[in-house]
């Protein structure tokens, strides 16, 4: 039985075929899969082509965090959730939280490679070279955080990694000449990290991007095999156990607040109540009694940070009109316009920037755009540490076709005294 593992890699394509190795244009791939019949067909999907993102949610049951996620989905994708294909990873703490890693990519991508695949009757297996260089590493390192460089050609990977789990992945795709950006998003992402580093890749990317990554470990895994071929390689030797991703399509939904459902649960609890009167006195008192010890129950299951009960119909309303009230203060701040007029004024004049998402959560503001340089960014990160803000974190940094600079920051809001 043939085995067909491809590499996407923007318009070029690298390949393994049983013994055989090569790299061809994406035009010319049907030469390769018409001999295909009853095989194997996996397909690594480069970072460029997949979206990772993390979520976190307040309970360590999976199989309530696959009912919440669609409804979660919509604020963290750059599209319509429906447009997508997800994989998903959960991982439990002992904070009872529950982590989910989350790994999409376009209905358009797969569609093509499904009916490649059924075309020839091929069995189809969906990878990222992101969890792939992610087992390398584990397969390398026991130490729960490290970050990993994969640099070939033209192309740059790198995975971080907090306590065991993956916590982020960046890419970047360059010309020759561009070799000093791609050293800049490096130094970008690594300035604050303090663990161990490890790089995989060729002779030439390590010289050309030393001073960005001259303190780390090189990995000397597969030396006989060009590094272009590592990610195939695995994943069609069975030795490396690698899991394919478990895509699938979710509809887009309306989002429901969770403390809608509290609200729900308290109408039908209050509907109990209001036809108590037509019962005899003696159930209607066992009633009221089973009624009251229920909410009670469902109270403290809701707000376990209550510790005196007095009306638990009226606390919970309480409770629910702080985290729905649109006007209430955030975080110490009187409102949500003067929030977004403390941001605005982190951005100097002149400076061409595009906001594409404005998030405001608990005690932090999330914003995602585009700036003009990152020098740009880094101008604005200072500005955010002496204005009005707590704390200032950069996660994902990429350029686009125009050489601005994508970027998401989280900033910490500063309580009103």
């Amino acid at each position: 039985m043939k085995t067909l593992t491809l590499y996407l890699k923007q318009e070029k394509i690298i390949y393994s075929l049983n013994g055989d190795r090569g790299i061809v244009e994406k035009d010319n791939i049907s030469s390769l899969v018409k001999d295909l019949k009853s095989g194997l067909l996996n397909v690594i999907v480069s970072k460029p082509d997949i979206i990772f993102r993390k979520m976190e949610l307040p309970f360590t049951n999976a199989r309530k965090a696959r009912l919440v996620l669609p409804h979660e989905l919509e604020d963290i994708l750059p599209e319509s959730p429906s447009n997508f294909f997800y994989s998903f990873e959960f991982y439990r703490n002992p904070e009872r939280k529950i982590y989910v890693n989350i790994y999409a990519i376009k209905d358009v991508l797969y569609n093509y490679w499904k009916e490649i695949a059924d075309k020839c009757g091929a069995k189809l297996s969906f990878f990222s070279d992101t969890t792939v260089f992610n087992s390398l590493l584990k397969r390398h390192t026991v130490k729960e955080n490290h970050a990993g460089i994969y640099a070939v050609d033209d192309y740059i990977l790198l995975n971080i990694t907090e306590k065991g789990r993956l916590a982020g992945s960046y890419s970047y795709s360059f010309a020759m000449e561009e070799t000093s950006k791609a050293m800049d998003m490096l130094k970008t992402i690594l300035s604050s990290w303090k663990s161990s580093v490890f790089f995989l890749g060729c002779d030439r990317m390590r010289k050309e991007l030393d001073e960005a990554i001259r303190d780390s470990e090189e990995i000397r895994f597969m030396q006989d095999v060009e590094r272009d071929f590592v990610f195939p390689c695995m994943v069609k030797n069975s030795i490396y156990k690698l899991k394919p991703l478990k895509l699938r399509k979710i509809a887009a939904r309306k989002k429901i607040p969770v403390y809608a459902v509290s609200f729900l649960l308290i109408f039908i609890i209050a509907s109990f109540i209001a036809f108590i009167p037509y019962f005899k006195l003696p159930e209607r008192e066992r009633y009221r009694e089973s009624i009251i010890n229920a909410m009670k129950e469902k109270f403290i299951a809701t707000c376990p940070d209550v510790t005196k009960i007095v009306d638990p119909l009226v606390q919970i309303k309480e409770k629910i009109a702080e985290k729905t009230t649109k006007l209430d203060t955030i975080s110490g701040y009187p409102s949500i316009l003067k929030i977004m007029a403390d941001i605005t004024a982190l951005f100097p004049d002149g400076v061409a920037i595009e906001i594409e998402q404005f998030t405001v959560a608990a005690d932090n503001v999330s914003i995602s755009g585009r700036i003009e340089s990152l020098k740009a960014l880094e101008d604005v990160k200072k500005r955010a540490v002496s204005e009005k803000f707590s704390s200032v974190a950069i996660g994902a940094v990429s350029y686009d076709e125009r050489n601005r600079v994508s970027f998401n920051m989280t900033l910490g809001i500063e309580k009103d005294e």
